[in-house]
């Protein structure tokens, strides 16, 4: 049988990157041209050296290091006559994104960092617009926009964004925030929540804590150092 000649055969090179070689690279791209159509990739080592012009045994080394790197699984049927025929297969886990073709598994360490910079990457992008969004959804909810002044909440905004951690919706930012009023006022009507509000922000971002705290204590502090943190109406004359 006369082997399939290809006019010309594509590599990615990002595949070179990822520390495969020239010939890695062209097994790969050939197995999964076939596995499109074809169930069986039956290629011989003979038939790949011709088509790639190089030896056998560079044919069988590089089959050798894929199979090794989890790119391909190799099977193996007994046919008629006591001869073997070897089928090659692409792994199910080898897929590149927008490709179709195989990378290889470097290690799970660093599947892993590369997951977690793709959730930091998203994140920061999500926050790039995060906080004037938030102002916003902020100024049209009257439950908060007038028990909270501005500036407190866009610096309790901006503290978070330095934590690096961030409002999953603006929903969940709201209810924070509703949460945050009935907290801080004890669940009472209080005709001081705004400075409640501005005591409350500045001690968590005082203290580094990841949420506003409000217990008995810190109402107690509040009420000691109400006056020297908070001018009354005849210290403005």
């Amino acid at each position: 049988m006369k082997t399939l000649t290809p006019k010309f055969i594509p590599v990615y090179h990002s595949l070179l990157k990822e520390w495969y070689g020239l010939v890695e690279a062209c097994i790969i791209w050939y197995i999964d041209f076939f596995q499109k159509e074809n169930e069986w990739f039956s290629c011989t080592n003979e038939e790949l050296s011709e088509i790639l012009k190089v030896s056998e045994r560079t044919i069988a080394t590089a089959i050798k290091n894929l199979n090794e790197k989890w790119d391909v699984v190799i099977s193996k049927k007994m046919r008629e006559w006591g001869w073997i025929l070897r089928n090659i297969q692409l792994a199910e886990n080898c897929t590149l994104q927008n490709a179709k073709f195989a990378l290889s598994k470097v290690s799970n360490l660093h599947s892993h960092n590369i997951i977690q910079e793709e959730k930091k990457s998203k994140k920061e992008k999500a926050d790039v617009h995060g906080i004037d969004e938030l102002v916003e959804a902020y100024r049209e909810d009257e439950r908060i926009n007038e028990a909270f002044l501005e500036e407190d909440i866009i610096e309790w905004l901006k503290f978070k964004r330095w934590r690096k951690e961030y409002y999953a919706t603006t929903k969940s930012f709201l209810q924070q925030m509703i949460v945050i009023k009935r907290m801080i006022t004890n669940g009472k009507p209080q005709l001081d929540i705004p400075k409640r509000f501005n005591f409350a922000v500045n001690n968590a971002i005082g203290y580094g804590w990841k949420w506003i705290h409000r217990d008995d204590n810190t109402e107690r502090q509040y009420l000691a150092s109400k006056k020297d943190l908070f001018k009354t109406p005849n210290q403005d004359e």
